[in-house]
């Protein structure tokens, strides 16, 4: 049998070029929803933000930071921060080389 070139239909010359096509979307398709799951489940990660408990100023100093006063190099700022309020409050300093314990008044800011 005799198969003239001429007499098969086109679609057989067109199929492999069509395949191929279909097989580069098919992956083109298979990545982006590979991406899209990806997202999906890591999107809370990447986006969410939690909610914060509410800031509350501790009834007691947390921290007190000495730093250079401006009246000398011998004078010294002291701050610290304690409850939510403006109050009168004052500072036991302690030298550790001497038995007494001087009590200093603040003059308490809120800032």
């Amino acid at each position: 049998m005799n198969i003239n070139p001429s007499s098969t239909p086109k679609s057989h010359i067109l199929m492999p070029a069509f395949i191929k096509r279909h097989k580069i979307l098919t992956a083109f398709l298979l990545i982006i929803a590979a991406f899209a799951i990806f997202a999906a489940t890591k999107w809370r990660i990447w986006f969410h933000n939690p909610a914060e408990q509410p800031y509350v100023v501790a009834e007691h100093p947390q921290w007190v930071l000495l730093t250079f006063g401006n009246e000398g190099e011998q004078s010294r700022n002291i701050s610290w921060m304690c409850g939510d309020e403006v109050k009168p409050s004052y500072l036991k300093l302690v030298d550790m080389g001497k038995a007494d314990t001087p009590d200093i008044h603040g003059i308490r800011r809120s800032v």
